[in-house]
């Protein structure tokens, strides 16, 4: 079982004045670049998770019972960067428990579900909600945004 992560491939997504202006940055400036451009991108999802909203805008399917508390309240705020390398970053979670809750959300999968002291527990179909993921507009803004920010830095 695989946590969800976002992956990004930038090459085809940014300008070519750009993307030699990256290639001559060194190992520590590239890092620092995607480290930022990943923090950006991790904000942009907790945003949208917040607000209950799909990729494409569409709000989350409902929950079946009407509760009136949002659906994966917590679950946004332990959304980091796992790894980074300077040429690449991933984005996702680090503890199992929160990365096969968002793995089940984000498929639509179905869960056992244990009431207090496991007396009693139940199957739910789950529809799929988008836990994380970037349309490639975003991914562009972020890094050409993070990349003109990196080369003007001073170090």
């Amino acid at each position: 079982m695989t946590a969800p992560t976002l992956s990004f491939d930038i090459r085809g997504l940014i300008e070519a004045e750009q993307r030699l202006q990256l290639l001559a940055l060194p190992a520590a400036k590239r890092r620092r670049l995607l480290n930022n451009a990943s923090k950006r991108l991790r904000t942009r999802n907790t945003r949208r998770i917040g607000s209950q909203r799909n990729l494409d805008g569409s709000p989350f399917a409902p929950r079946k019972r009407k509760h009136r508390r949002k659906m994966l309240r917590r679950l946004s705020t332990r959304l980091q960067v796992t790894k980074l390398s300077p040429d690449a970053a991933t984005l996702g979670w680090r503890q199992r428990r929160n990365a096969r809750i968002a793995r089940e959300h984000q498929l639509g999968l179905s869960t056992t579900v244990t009431a207090g002291l496991k007396r009693r527990s139940w199957k739910i179909d789950l529809p799929a909600r988008d836990t994380l993921g970037a349309d490639p507009q975003d991914i562009r803004d972020v890094v050409s945004t993070v990349l003109q920010q990196t080369l003007q830095s001073p170090k």
